[in-house]
């Protein structure tokens, strides 16, 4: 309220609008100053004063706990912990609860501070999870927390790691199931198993299904998706979590639709997609696709899984190359996955996984499956020879090594093609011999020593060209 003076006799005051001090404001303000710096004597002070509101929302520069996720190619994703600061709308009990004040705490919920006032980083039970105040979210709880503190509480104790304040949490039956599930997804991409294994103790659903932001570096995957927590943790990678899961009878036979590449099941001929576009498969495909660097989690799956299973007339060796990953390949020949397994498409057409690594021009599987004893020289149904594949899509790497590996230069086609003529209607003579060439001056045609590969060679070469 302003207020006009009518002082007479022409003094300073006379004439001139006068404002008066806002008592409750300032007070008010002053408690949240007081709470921020931890500066019990003038809280108290404060909380004494009649005109306090202890309620009050002031701005501050407050300093908080924030989680980053950091995804790497074929290793678990990192949760990353920092402090950030930043302005923000804040009350006393919200301090207080931050900085794990016990005293002041009890102090202000005693004079009416409002448990289940929410600000813009959420509850002050969201800032005693955040910071991991056991003893400060025990007390406001019993204050009268209310359904929505909880829960927001909950996923803040899923997203930091902190299993105890999940399980006093749990314990408060304020939770709602599917809230329960939504933590249980998020602790499972995060890899905190102790909160994982109590969310299941105190009876989340294992095979519940919750939408939730997948993240992967390699495919590429940024998406929200409907997922199980066991899809989850091998998107992210989390061995210990998706061998935890297993053990405790999770389970297998769901599908997952977060590929990025597909079968055209007609022509045989693999494809691209955005990530989270193609068809779904079966789990196991998923860890095939994510593949974790060390193998455990396809490994672990294969105990429940054939590593010659197929969908759409696809295994999972052929996925594993179409998806360019060698350890994938060498964690399933290892598993007993047939080398000479062929694709059969719905119009005839036949491939094997040399010809599919050989089309692709993918030199180190190629290497895997000559390694594998797999047949040099097999067929497609229209008798190409992985050579010949070789030289109709100009991969000179991979027709280097079969060259080595003794595949024959003098079959041909069922149209009378051998790869010399293949590569000629390609326009890639030059490049044709220059890898038949390189393959003889590395000398290791045949493991033959140098002056018995020099004549071998010489024949080689007469045949291929």
């Amino acid at each position: 309220m302003t207020v006009f003076s009518h002082s007479g006799g022409g003094g300073f005051l006379a004439g001139k609008q006068v404002f008066p001090v806002d008592c409750e404001a300032e007070v008010s303000q002053r408690l949240v100053e007081a709470s921020h710096s931890g500066d019990l004597k003038s809280a108290f002070e404060c909380i004494a004063d009649p005109f306090v509101d202890v309620n009050f929302i002031a701005a501050v520069c407050l300093k908080a706990r924030k989680t980053e996720i950091l995804t790497h190619d074929e290793s678990a994703d990192e949760v990353r912990i920092e402090h950030e600061e930043f302005r923000t709308d804040v009350t006393a009990l919200f301090l207080a609860a931050h900085a794990g004040n016990l005293l002041l705490v009890r102090k202000l919920l005693s004079v009416g501070a409002n448990v289940n006032q929410k600000l813009f980083r959420g509850f002050a039970t969201t800032a005693a999870v955040r910071e991991g105040h056991l003893d400060i979210l025990e007390i406001l709880l019993k204050a009268g927390a209310s359904q929505p503190a909880c829960e927001e509480a909950l996923l803040e104790a899923s997203r930091f790691g902190h299993a105890r304040l999940a399980e006093l949490l749990m314990g408060s039956d304020m939770i709602r199931p599917h809230i329960a599930v939504h933590a249980l997804v998020m602790a499972c991409c995060r890899g905190f198993l102790d909160v994982v294994d109590t969310l299941l103790k105190c009876g989340v659903d294992a095979n519940a299904t919750d939408r939730v932001l997948l993240k992967s570096s390699k495919p590429s995957l940024h998406t929200n998706a409907d997922c199980t927590p066991l899809v989850a943790a091998i998107v992210s990678r989390q061995v210990s979590i998706v061998h935890h899961l297993l053990q405790i009878g999770m389970r297998t036979d769901i599908k997952v639709g977060l590929g990025a590449w597909s079968w055209d099941s007609n022509t045989g001929e693999e494809f691209k997609v955005g990530a989270g576009l193609a068809e779904p498969y079966p789990i196991i495909w998923c860890a095939v696709e994510y593949f974790e660097a060390s193998g455990a989690i396809l490994r672990k799956l294969l105990q429940h899984f054939s590593p010659n299973a197929t969908i759409h007339g696809r295994a999972l060796i052929h996925h594993a190359i179409l998806c360019g990953n060698v350890g994938a390949v060498d964690v399933l020949l290892h598993c007993g996955a047939n080398s000479e397994l062929p694709v059969k498409t719905t119009r005839g057409i036949e491939f094997r996984p040399l010809h599919i690594a050989a089309r692709i021009g993918l030199d180190s599987i190629v290497q895997r499956l000559i390694d594998a004893r797999c047949d040099l020289n097999s067929r497609t149904e229209s008798g190409e020879t992985p050579l010949m594949i070789c030289a109709k899509f100009r991969r000179a790497g991979c027709l280097r090594l079969l060259a080595i590996a003794g595949a024959d230069f003098g079959l041909v086609s069922s149209a009378g093609h051998s790869a010399r003529s293949i590569a000629g209607s390609n326009r890639w003579t030059l490049g044709f011999q220059s890898a038949v060439l390189d393959a003889i001056i590395s000398g290791g045609i045949f493991g033959l020593a140098m002056p018995q590969c020099f004549h071998l060679s010489c024949l080689l070469l007469a045949r291929a060209m």
